[in-house]
């Protein structure tokens, strides 16, 4: 395929506006017998709060890393182009220095290897012609260093390549039976290998690959058009749970994140479904408020309504976790322009986890621009699960995908934002 036509492609499927593949439950048994339906009147409701935009404070720069401060610097550009779609934090080399990896939608997926020096060297890991919509790293063969596995969203295949030595081995592409949209890793039934989910776009579900199954993949219902899939013990039973962003119902306050309970050994029978926002197209979890339980946080990016024109998103819902496997109605708070992607860290240092927002706006890049979008948004928590003060920080493209994390391990989260349109992963530095 044209690599001049994969914005277009990829933005047709990210914008295609119908409900998806009729769903169907598994004869296996794999149907939730266990799903908690939420009461009519537990929606989301829109924070009472105004946001806040925050300016950067005037400590910034005197080289103390206080409390609080937020002291981002303009974007720059790592070296080497790369048509990102999802960017990740991992010790890829085993030097217990954090690397940058990115997956690209024209097939590759590229390393950045922190050097000695704290420079980020940009190399290829793995050409990948599968149009990479997300990757996920872990340790697939039990051998004990990293190995990828790259979903494509264009032939519906999974790779995985495991790690030998300075290289890795190209394993062969595996059939998907259904769209792929978002990918995961971790260890779901505790053998010490990783496994697999994927968000299956088309066939509603949330699907696991078991690496003691040769990755046979099988499909657990959770709702319409699932976007993005987050493995977090949400319960804290000492089982990986798979979250899964539902982002296709397209009716307003009926629009949910599924969680499924993982028994340990690869099941995930049970499960509970909370109403978010419109059009949630990512999930994840942490303890928000510090009572020890994980909390949801859902990136709604809205509803199509004409072509690639979204509407009615650009929050994220805020869901506590009350214990006993439930949670509490979901609060909005305002994002950017179209919330595609989160990520979590204690991005101020004051102890608290904020929430990061890749805010990609319109599909429509005439649209993107006329009514903005292009920006990462900060939300800091004030300590009880309130977003109300942000952070906004303009992108030179519009990002598909975010992470969080202090590579150059200086006491400060950076930001690292993937953004297909113009070929880049951009680095947000702090400077206390």
């Amino acid at each position: 395929m044209s690599t001049a036509r994969a914005p277009l492609l990829l933005a047709a499927l990210l914008a295609w506006a119908c409900d998806g593949d009729p769903l169907s439950w598994p004869a296996d048994g794999a149907r939730p017998d266990a799903v908690v339906e939420p009461p009519p009147d537990a929606g989301p409701r829109m924070a009472d709060a105004a946001p806040v935009e925050v300016a950067r404070p005037a400590s910034c720069g005197d080289g103390v890393a206080e409390p609080g401060e937020a002291c981002f610097e303009p974007p720059v550009a790592l070296p080497g182009r790369v048509q990102a779609t999802r960017v990740r934090v991992v010790d890829w080399s085993g030097d217990r220095r954090p690397d940058v990896i990115a997956a690209g939608y024209e097939g590759t997926v590229r390393l950045w290897q922190q050097s000695p020096r704290r420079r980020l060297l940009e190399h290829t890991v793995l050409e990948a012609p599968l149009e990479p919509i997300d990757l996920a790293a872990g340790d697939f063969d039990g051998d004990g260093a990293l190995d990828v596995a790259v979903a494509g969203v264009g032939d519906r295949g999974l790779w995985i390549h495991t790690r030998r030595g300075g290289g890795f081995v190209p394993g062969p592409a595996m059939a998907l039976p259904g769209r792929p949209f978002g990918l995961a890793a971790g260890d779901v039934d505790g053998d010490g290998v990783d496994d697999l989910a994927v968000a299956d776009f088309s066939r509603g579900g949330l699907t696991i690959l078991r690496a003691a199954d040769d990755f046979a993949p099988r499909l657990w219902p959770t709702g319409v058009e699932p976007h993005g899939v987050t493995l977090r013990d949400v319960d804290g039973d000492g089982h990986l749970d798979g979250l899964v962003a539902n982002a296709g119902r397209h009716e307003a306050g009926r629009d949910r994140v599924s969680v499924r309970f993982g028994d340990g050994a690869g099941g995930f029978a049970a499960g509970v479904d909370v109403m978010v926002g419109n059009g949630p197209f990512w999930v994840d979890a942490a303890d928000l408020d510090g009572d020890g339980r994980l909390d949801l946080v859902a990136g709604n990016y809205g509803t199509p309504i004409r072509g690639a024109d979204y509407v009615g998103g650009d929050t994220i819902s805020v869901a506590l976790g009350r214990g006993d496997r439930r949670f509490g109605p979901a609060v909005d708070w305002p994002t950017g322009n179209g919330p595609t992607h989160l990520a979590l860290a204690d991005v101020d240092r004051d102890g608290d986890v904020d929430v990061v927002t890749a805010d990609r706006g319109d599909f429509d890049f005439g649209r993107r621009v006329a009514r903005g979008g292009s920006t990462l948004t900060v939300l800091l928590n004030d300590g009880a699960a309130g977003f109300a003060r942000r952070v906004t920080i303009a992108l030179p493209a519009a990002p598909l995908g975010v992470a969080a994390a202090d590579v150059d391990e200086d006491g400060s989260v950076e930001l690292f934002a993937a953004c297909l349109d113009d070929w880049r992963v951009y680095r947000v530095e702090q400077t206390p």
